[in-house]
């Protein structure tokens, strides 16, 4: 910085510049496999990697547990050679992280080359999802040309085409070659394995032991004298006194239609008298204006509420229709409901783990994990550093799944060192926001029943900026006749 001083303002914070320069490493020691490589930070050692072929270079960067997640491609042509490793469908993410293309030994981003890979996973993973790669590419030199950009990393092919459909169909090869292979299993349980049956034998027909004479609505006594005799009573004679008893019985919560109505009715009338009360953002000085449906015949009822295109929540106004996006406005409830606990310093509430998890991150992102481990306890998490880059996960939130807990970690890592996060000065703001993405990421609206439907309506009204997520894009919309008319134009 001695000749350009002014760069060194523009600096971020000391773990997000590591996770810039770790990425820089990772590119070259994947590349040059075979040569061993030292990463000192610090004072401390981070990496000490030993020369070997693709496959333990990638686990000594990306952890043991890569060694259960690659396919292997190889596919050798007159115009490209694929050499590398692909990961398996089930350990795709929803950031593209680990894709690492490199051609004639130089790391490129090649958006056509990359779709293709993508390609061939179609089908085997859900949308908003990408794979991870680590293929190198051998062209020839003269068949590419690297002066497109002062990185050196945007290349362009004379054959881009047939590279991009040989890249593919090596991709669908290895899927197809390992995914449907047999595996061996040694711990098999045979306990459970139908025997085989001989020729013309015929199968009998299972039978269920029972005592027909048993009446659970009998007493001890006449049990046992059903016993002795063996003569089934009458039903009458042992559920009429029980039936007698809950019928009698003035503080028993027995089902009422007119009170279910009357509740329901008075449910909806605290839902709108709430909603009606909340302030316009123009009137107390906040960045966007809130915009909350006023109006007479609004109601959140059930019948009311319509699930659209297993996204959208559409209801009825006298004004026009309105249409709520489901996972942004959960994104924006969750959001709001953290803020508020992180600044009263209150807890978010959390579940024990029976068999606490192992997550394994990078070097870079375990920094930034250890420097997040207070906050992230008052939002419910217990991590406890193991190693260089281990954590032993014992609690969690509630609303994340224990299968799921690798992956909501990571991505709450890679949102808050991302360049949209990180214009967010405060630290609380950033990691509500990326747990509360992770929440309403995992919200499947198609699952959701009428009265949660009219739950979250309510719940998004009552938020201070309903009308956006904190990312700035819009959650619901109203659109009125006049609109509607002018579209069926």
């Amino acid at each position: 910085f001695c000749s350009i001083p002014a760069r060194r303002n523009f600096l971020k914070k000391e773990s997000i510049e590591l996770a810039h320069i770790e990425e820089v490493f990772r590119r070259i020691a994947l590349v040059y496999n075979e040569i061993a490589f030292t990463f000192h930070s610090n004072g401390k050692l981070l990496y000490n990697l030993k020369g070997g072929n693709l496959a333990q270079r990638i686990v000594a960067l990306f952890g043991e547990n890569y060694r259960q997640r690659l396919y292997s491609v190889d596919e050798d042509s007159d115009v490209v050679e694929v050499h590398g490793y692909i990961c398996k469908p089930e350990y795709v993410r929803r950031s593209r992280g680990e894709q690492y293309l490199f051609v004639n030994d130089r790391f490129i981003k090649h958006a056509n080359l990359s779709n293709a890979i993508e390609r061939a996973y179609e089908d085997l993973i859900p949308d908003h999802c990408f794979p991870g790669y680590f293929l190198k590419l051998k062209v020839k030199p003269n068949r590419i040309d690297v002066n497109i950009h002062p990185t050196k990393t945007e290349v362009r092919f004379t054959d881009e085409h047939a590279i991009s459909a040989i890249l593919r169909a090596a991709t669908k090869r290895a899927l197809g070659q390992f995914a449907l292979g047999g595996e061996i299993d040694f711990n098999h349980n045979t306990d459970f394995d139908i025997p085989a049956t001989k020729k013309d034998t015929v199968p009998q027909m299972p039978t269920v032991p029972f005592d027909p004479n048993y009446n659970p609505f009998q007493s001890s006594t006449t049990k046992k004298e059903s016993s002795h005799t063996h003569s089934r009573p009458s039903p009458s004679a042992g559920i009429q006194p029980h039936r007698s008893e809950w019928e009698g019985d003035n503080t028993s919560p027995t089902p009422n239609r007119g009170s279910l109505a009357n509740k329901r009715e008075a449910s909806s009338h605290e839902i709108r008298r709430s909603t009606a009360t909340i302030v316009p953002a123009a009137t107390t000085g906040k960045l966007f204006e809130t915009v909350v449906p006023n109006d007479d015949n609004f109601t959140t009822g059930t019948d009311n509420l319509l699930l659209f295109h297993k996204r959208y929540l559409v209801a009825t106004l006298s004004s026009g229709l309105l249409v709520v996006d489901i996972p942004r406005a959960q994104e924006r409830i969750v959001y709001e409901r953290l803020l508020r606990k992180a600044e009263t310093e209150q807890h978010e509430g959390a579940q024990q783990l029976l068999f606490p998890a192992t997550c394994t991150f990078s070097v870079a992102e375990a920094e930034i994990l250890k420097s997040l481990v207070p906050e992230l306890q008052k939002m419910g998490f217990e991590l406890t550093p193991v190693g260089i880059t281990g954590f032993v996960v014992s609690a969690c939130p509630t609303d994340i799944d224990y299968n799921e807990l690798q992956e909501v970690l990571y991505r709450m890592v890679s949102d808050y060192k991302s360049d949209n996060f990180s214009r967010m000065d405060n630290k609380k703001q950033r990691l509500c926001l990326a747990l509360a993405r992770q929440i309403a990421m995992r919200c499947n609206p198609a699952t959701l029943k009428p009265i949660e439907l009219q739950s979250l309506l309510a719940s998004l009204f009552s938020c201070q900026v309903p009308n956006v997520t904190p990312g700035g894009k819009k959650t619901l919309m109203i659109m009125k006749p006049e609109e509607l008319a002018e579209k069926m134009k």
